[in-house]
């Protein structure tokens, strides 16, 4: 039988910089067709300069200086798009361009240019779109942006592609505090050319930094008319207890919505009521009500979404578990429906981390027919180490056979001779055991025995001369 070759891409460097924090060099997402699974894309990063980092909201690469990502196209991994970001000496981002590979050849796609003032305000945010016919930068969307003398935003105006203003002015009068009092907004008037009649939100009673009230004012052309009242009540430990939605019609404030919010002990938030007011009489109608649960570390453990129907009462509607590790790292999360009195579940996605509790895999799953069942995967390495710092091009890999009993081969070429080590972990990221070797320029194999290790999906990454490549091998 003709083995399964699984083609890799390996960037090679021309330089390295000593990084100072953790870094993803690698990202690759996967997809589960017919009962295994297949790759779909790749992007190795690189980086330059003490940039790096991970955005602990998705998992997303910070600082990098070149992101060039591949896509599988039947048997081998073909350029699909690369991101290429500058910064100044403060390490704020001057610029992303992004190209897409179209017919063997980059071709720009859009960018964002940005401007600072010697504090590092933002000044300026230019979104640009390529004109492939005129080959040029076109501008789409710019910010700009002024401050006070304390650093504060006095105004951001929104432009469009055609050079009228889009979307509206905001200007903001702060008191004493630093704390906004009042925002101006307008919206331009495309028809007549001019801004058009301005909105005013009025921010009174401040307590503690914490916003009270926030009153909204539309000029008729000849004075201020309320619009909307929202008004807040905190506690002495500055969580929020209720919200309530106030609109004007005409003569007097009609209530809209009101949120209740209740914490533990541990200002954890435990319940989330919304109710709406009866348009019959003066009293609230429950609409939604979420309830919470915490561990020990605050960790949110369990979410459940209930709904209420008039004449019926309270059902539940969506319920959300989660696991932790010990290092507080969410372990999985599981969605589950109610349906005919019982919890059914729909999804689920576990993650696992390596020994600094970096992120290296996420599985997604969805219930159907009583098993879980695969439906995409995204996995990270990452290295706090001398780190590849700048693309000069790209040679590919094979690994074969994948999936294998234990011995699998895999063939590279190299530019360079030199000392390399291809390394095995396991799916948490752990390092099972490393093979090192001496490779020669040119075309170079490498055989790897692993009768000893237990059948299951393992990562793999190559390190050679000027280079550093990654993968997954599955043992049967």
């Amino acid at each position: 039988m003709k083995p399964t070759i699984l083609l890799t891409t390996f960037l090679v460097a021309l330089q390295f910089s000593l990084m100072a924090q953790i870094r993803i060099y690698s990202h690759r997402d996967d997809q589960y067709i017919s009962n295994a699974w297949a790759p779909v894309d790749t992007t190795h990063y690189t980086y330059s300069g003490n940039r790096g980092g991970v955005n602990p909201e998705d998992n997303q690469p910070l600082g990098f200086d070149n992101g060039n990502q591949y896509k599988w196209q039947g048997s081998a991994w073909q350029p699909s798009q690369k991101t290429t970001n500058t910064y100044d000496a403060a390490n704020k981002t001057l610029s992303e361009t992004v190209q897409n590979y179209i017919n063997g050849n980059w071709r720009n796609y859009y960018r964002y240019l940005f401007a600072y003032d010697a504090n590092e305000n933002e000044l300026t945010d230019n979104y640009q779109g390529w004109d492939t016919l005129g080959n040029w930068w076109h501008e789409l969307i710019a910010d700009t942006f002024t401050y006070n003398a304390q650093n504060l935003l006095i105004t951001q105006i929104t432009f469009d592609s055609a050079g009228y203003i889009y979307g509206a002015l905001d200007s903001f009068v702060y008191n004493g505090a630093g704390e906004a009092i009042n925002r101006f907004s307008y919206e331009w008037d495309t028809t007549h050319s001019n801004w058009g009649l301005p909105y005013q939100d009025v921010y009174v009673n401040y307590n503690a930094a914490k916003l009270l009230s926030d009153l909204t004012l539309q000029w008729n052309g000849s004075s201020w008319v309320n619009s909307t009242n929202d008004t807040s009540v905190y506690d002495n430990n500055g969580n929020l207890l209720s919200q309530t939605l106030l609109a004007w019609n005409t003569t007097f404030w009609a209530t809209q919505m009101q949120y209740i919010y209740r914490y533990d002990a541990g200002n954890n938030e435990i319940t989330r009521l919304i109710n709406y007011p009866d348009p019959t009489s003066t009293t609230w109608v429950p609409y939604s009500l979420d309830s919470f649960v915490y561990d020990g570390n605050h960790n949110p453990l369990l979410r459940i979404e209930a709904a209420y129907i008039t004449g019926t009462g309270w059902t539940n509607n969506y319920m959300l578990q989660k696991t932790f590790n010990s290092a507080n790292k969410v372990l999985s999360v599981v969605g589950s429906n109610w349906s005919n009195s019982a919890w059914v579940p729909a999804s689920k996605s576990e993650y696992t981390y390596d020994a600094n509790n970096n992120q290296t895999s996420l599985t997604n799953y969805n219930y159907q027919n009583g098993n879980w069942v695969p439906t995409t995967g995204a996995n990270d390495w990452y290295t706090d180490i001398t780190e590849i710092a700048t693309v000069a091009q790209y040679t590919e890999t094979r690994l074969y056979p994948n999936p294998n009993q234990g011995r699998f081969e895999i063939d590279f070429n190299t530019e360079q001779g030199g000392d390399a080590a291809l390394l095995l972990y396991d799916i948490a990221g752990k390092l099972i055991t490393t093979t090192k070797t001496t490779v020669t320029p040119g075309a170079n194999r490498i055989t790897w025995d692993a009768f000893r290790l237990e059948k299951g999906t393992y990562l793999y990454q190559l390190q050679i001369p000027g280079a550093a490549g990654n993968g997954k091998v599955i043992i049967e």
